[in-house]
């Protein structure tokens, strides 16, 4: 049976139930798989057999990263006495986004997939070309819009395209400027204008309006997820393994973290924030956090004080993932997630009844 706790409604902000399910979820199965879906990178295992060129190739590749670093820290010694804009955008790009470039269906290795997939090319406010795959929801089910982390592409997010369709869900996902196919270069403002763009795409041109659409943001996705969500309504809204903070991220990670990243935003070189904990109290849509408690890079804490800040919403709710790191949630944890996000999307409809309301 699925126990209920509703906080009082509070006059000071009139939408502040919180639902509290009390069922436990079970230690995932699997162990820990990176993925680079969400933030991390696999690499092939070579072999012992290494050829000469393959050798000369990393060579190569070595000298080409060594002249990069040097020019890009080149560039932040001019950036502290040059106030130039397109300098400023350089550092950045390098210092907080990972982009990975090209890609194509075939990459997810699933002939069925694959098929199933629409390609998708539509453009942001600012004129930036973007490329999307969309699967269209089976009936009465809502379609889900999903931002990726910091250092992937769509081919990247298979794991979570596949957990989704295979419920029935229909699915969105876009590559930021700069990411995959896209054009352009990532930046605060644009990767936001980007996902955004993808929402209005899905309204006007697929037509499922945003009171169809579920927002789903894992990582850097969710602090760009809660962004979008400030502006404008989603049928729900699902943040996993997502920072308060850029700045309280890498306080956090004081030690582990890039020392050059730090020094950069704290000397306000780089002008992103990622102010989730400051954005989230004006996101009206119901909202689900996921938070894997074994999650050493953005910790459980961080969940915890997005939901007490999450002041804007009727329904809200933190889902606490045992065993769960950051980089398991739609891995080995993906069916306990989706199965919390159904519970919520039934007391939406409870709520609202069944019908979809036109946006």
């Amino acid at each position: 049976m699925l126990h209920l706790h509703i906080s009082p409604r509070r006059t000071d902000y009139p939408y502040s139930t919180q639902l509290q399910p009390k069922f436990a979820s079970s230690t995932p199965r699997h162990k820990h798989l990176r993925d680079n879906a969400l933030g991390t990178d696999q690499r092939p295992v070579l072999g012992a057999e290494t050829t000469r060129k393959s050798f000369l190739s990393s060579v190569i590749d070595g000298i080409h990263r060594f002249f990069q670093n040097v020019l890009f820290l080149g560039a932040i010694v001019l950036a502290s006495w040059i106030p130039s804009q397109r300098l400023r955008n350089y550092i950045e790009t390098r210092a907080l986004y990972e982009p990975s470039k090209g890609v194509a269906l075939d990459h997810l290795g699933d002939k069925a997939l694959e098929k199933k997939i629409r390609i998708q090319h539509f453009k942001a406010p600012d004129g930036t070309a973007l490329e999307g795959w969309y699967i269209p929801a089976k009936k009465g089910k809502p379609t889900i819009l999903y931002a990726h982390g910091r250092s992937s592409n769509m081919a990247d997010t298979k794991p979570v395209i596949l957990a989704f369709s295979q419920r029935g869900y229909g699915i969105m996902v876009v590559d930021y400027r700069g990411f995959g196919n896209s054009a352009g270069t990532p930046t605060e403002q644009g990767v936001s204008m980007d996902l955004e763009a993808a929402s209005t795409h899905l309204a006007k041109k697929l037509g499922v309006p945003s009171s169809q659409q579920v927002l789903v943001g894992n990582s850097l996705g969710g602090a760009i997820a809660a962004d979008v969500a400030t502006r404008k309504p989603f049928k729900a809204v699902m943040l996993t393994s997502t920072f308060t903070s850029l700045k309280e991220t890498l306080k956090y990670h004081r030690e582990k973290c890039n020392w050059l990243l730090r020094h950069l935003v704290a000397e306000n070189i780089v002008k992103a924030q990622f102010d989730t904990l400051k954005k989230i109290p004006l996101i009206q849509s119901p909202l689900l956090i996921a938070q894997g408690e074994a999650d050493d890079v953005t910790p459980p804490s961080m969940g915890e004080r997005l939901i007490r800040h999450a002041r804007g919403t009727r329904l809200k709710h933190l889902f606490r993932i045992k065993a769960c790191d950051h980089y398991q949630v739609f891995r080995s944890a993906a069916n306990k997630v989706i199965d919390r996000l159904e519970w919520l999307l039934k007391k939406i409809d409870d709520i609202h009844g069944s019908a979809p309301v036109t946006q």
